[in-house]
């Protein structure tokens, strides 16, 4: 016998999941973009899936993959400044940043990019790291966060 084939559909189911969810956040984002700004709390929850290992038994999507410790992500903070969130009127942050944020200077590890890398908003106290952001809950002040 070859093996199990438990294993081989858990890990299609795994993929099927995956491709589900990141499907879902191009929608998510793309729909934000558009100006529907409460497609962020979505597409925190994607996130979520994806990224937050919560210790035990509970395990992220890209955890499960075993996708978080092979590949590097890219850090979109401000090169200069680590300054990344602009606010419009005081309003909806936005990541801004040139072309050159594919270089390979601004990819990091997961634990640095998701729980190390601080952002910080414009003309305000808030200071979160990525794990911050999405462990967050959408009903708690985001001055909860760090400020």
């Amino acid at each position: 016998m070859t093996g199990d084939p438990r294993i081989d559909r858990e890990a299609n189911e795994l993929n099927k999941r995956y491709e589900e969810q990141i499907a879902m956040l191009i929608a998510r984002c793309e729909s934000y973009y558009e100006g529907n700004h409460f497609e962020a709390i979505s597409a925190a929850a994607v996130l979520y899936t994806l990224l937050y290992d919560k210790g035990g038994s509970a395990k992220s999507l890209l955890g499960q993959l075993n996708l978080l410790d092979r590949h590097l992500f890219l850090d979109s903070r401000h090169p200069r400044h680590g300054l990344v969130l602009n606010t419009a009127k005081g309003a909806w942050p936005t990541t801004t940043w040139p072309e050159k944020a594919w270089r390979e200077e601004n990819l990091c590890p997961f634990d640095e990019w998701w729980g190390e890398q601080e952002f910080h908003v414009h003309f305000t106290d808030l200071i979160f790291t990525r794990r911050e952001l999405i462990e967050c809950s959408p009903s708690a002040p985001m001055a909860q966060i760090r400020g």
